[in-house]
């Protein structure tokens, strides 16, 4: 995966690279300005163009796709659960107490980006989709290269990236289903806990409630919006956070995490066509609750 191609026939003759970069190759903004800095960044017949070069019939536009390997991590190999792999994407099955990314509190701790830097070869990086908090398990999608990643930000954006979560609940919702429209912004007086707030960006979450068991219930819900800790936020605020979510609720002894699973992901490849849809197994921290 170094280069990406097209071969101009009589419809892509008299325009410029840079229209066909953009439009037909999808390639975002910042993705083609970043082309026109690396010396094959944008390349015709094999040579150097510039994004203004306009296309003759038969003429072969390629751009570069892999990442620079200046400044990449070497990574730490750990153990991944994969869910799905091609030349562009990795859908793995996230682990609980594990980062995406270290933070400046634990700067050396394990994360799944170290994992990811191991194990894909190095003209490849790692550039996470769909980012799940620390105790969050389940599907997690990660671009092999920022082109592909531009991509896969526009189909989320586009809202035809479906991603259907598990929960258990401590209590049963009042209504068995519903949607929840409720703004998120930082909490007063933090850096790190939202809340529902009416000066916040627009976020939408969508829950349902399958069982109900032990007077907990098991439900699945569907972000449509992508603000942080957003399911956590909104389960909280129509009084059902999430069975140990102590940020949002309260810890339990049952289970040591937030009790929040991203189950299945579903998209069609922006660039094969092919629909994809993985599903990751409830974690055994959860499963045993039900099972109980």
């Amino acid at each position: 995966m170094n280069r990406l191609s097209i071969t101009a026939d009589a419809s892509l003759c008299g325009r410029t690279a840079e229209s066909v970069i953009t439009h037909e190759l999808m390639a975002s903004d910042t993705y083609l300005r970043r082309l026109k800095t690396l010396p094959l960044g944008i390349s015709v017949n094999g040579a150097h163009a510039r994004s203004t070069y306009r296309l003759a019939l038969g003429d072969v536009l390629s751009i570069q796709l892999s990442d620079p390997e200046e400044g990449r991590p070497k990574g730490k190999a750990a153990k991944l659960d994969i869910l799905y792999e091609d030349e562009w994407l990795i859908i793995i099955n996230k682990p609980a107490d594990i980062a995406v990314h270290s933070s400046t509190k634990e700067p050396d701790m394990d994360t799944v980006e170290d994992a990811l830097y191991a194990y894909l070869p190095r003209d490849e990086r790692p550039h996470p989709v769909s980012r799940l908090d620390r105790g969050t398990t389940g599907a997690m999608t990660v671009a092999k290269c920022g082109y592909m990643h531009a991509l896969m930000k526009r189909i989320m954006e586009q809202g035809q990236f479906e991603k259907r979560y598990l929960a258990i609940l401590p209590r049963v919702p009042e209504k068995a289903e519903g949607i929840i429209d409720a703004p998120i912004g930082m909490a007063e007086n933090s850096h790190y806990k939202r809340a529902v707030r009416p000066d916040g960006s627009p976020a939408v979450s969508e829950y349902r409630v399958l069982s109900t068991f032990s007077g907990m219930a098991l439900c699945e819900l569907h972000p449509r919006t992508g603000r942080t800790h957003q399911l956590r936020v909104h389960m909280a605020h129509i009084g059902c956070p999430l069975l140990g979510d102590w940020l949002y609720g309260e810890g339990s002894p049952l289970i040591a995490r937030p009790a929040l699973h991203a189950e299945r992901a579903a998209f069609t490849h922006p660039l094969t066509g092919e629909y994809i849809c993985v599903h990751a197994p409830m974690p055994k921290d959860m499963s045993k609750l039900l099972n109980a």
